[in-house]
């Protein structure tokens, strides 16, 4: 940054986006009470990766959820919006309900999950392998 301040001639330093706490300019709205739904679906959301690999996430979304002040509302989308997006069978009461009913999540997850199981036996199986290997190392 010092060497681009330099070319650019610039006296002072730009300041970096950052999420505040608090934003003075938020109308004053008082923070939110965190039910179990609404929980729920903020670790939905702090796992999308996890559910959805094929999309990138901001290092800005990562300051979002360690900060301690949210603002929760509701998006108000024209209903051609909804009816292209989902069909009347998907559509559930939460984030984290459309989530877990998803077939191409749900697809990945189980893939993901088989990948697990099968790395895990191996593991253990080398683990208890060299322990069994130093054990014989120290009683000889």
């Amino acid at each position: 940054m010092v060497e681009t301040k330099q070319l650019i001639g610039l006296k002072w330093e730009p300041k970096l986006l950052g999420l505040s706490l608090r934003p003075e300019n938020w109308f004053d709205m008082p923070a939110p009470t965190l039910t179990p739904v609404l929980k729920r679906d903020l670790q939905f959301l702090k796992l999308r990766t996890v559910m959805d690999p094929s999309v990138s996430r901001s290092k800005l979304a990562e300051m979002y959820f360690q900060a301690s002040f949210r603002t929760i509302g509701s998006v108000i989308e024209p209903a051609e919006e909804l009816y292209g997006r989902l069909t009347k069978k998907n559509i559930k009461a939460s984030l984290a309900e459309e989530l877990v009913s998803d077939p191409k999540t749900s697809r990945y997850r189980s893939c993901e999950i088989n990948n697990i199981r099968h790395l895990v036996p191996s593991t253990i199986i080398q683990k208890f392998e060299a322990e069994s290997v130093n054990r014989q190392k120290s009683k000889d």
